[in-house]
């Protein structure tokens, strides 16, 4: 699956693997303070776990939507 994002770049990744839920809950804490979705840029609310994508260029951090949304677009593909 491939995800585009457009930014002042184009960056175009090849989505293999996806981890929902990632993280258990005192680094989720932390982690939805300092940072954002890299795919939509929303903010992480407070209920929100993350998730992890793997590609192509490296591991990304990921909302709850994304998450799901990449997942099942993965097992239709396979």
């Amino acid at each position: 699956m491939e995800w585009t994002k457009v930014t002042e770049q184009i960056s175009i990744r090849n989505i293999t693997v996806v981890k929902y839920p990632y993280s258990n809950p005192k680094s989720a804490m932390r982690i939805r303070k300092e940072k954002s979705c890299f795919f939509c840029s929303k903010k992480y609310s407070d209920c929100e776990f993350l998730g992890i994508t793997m590609s192509d260029k490296g591991s990304k951090l990921c909302c709850d939507d994304c998450a799901k949304k990449f997942e099942s677009t993965l097992s239709n593909e396979r």
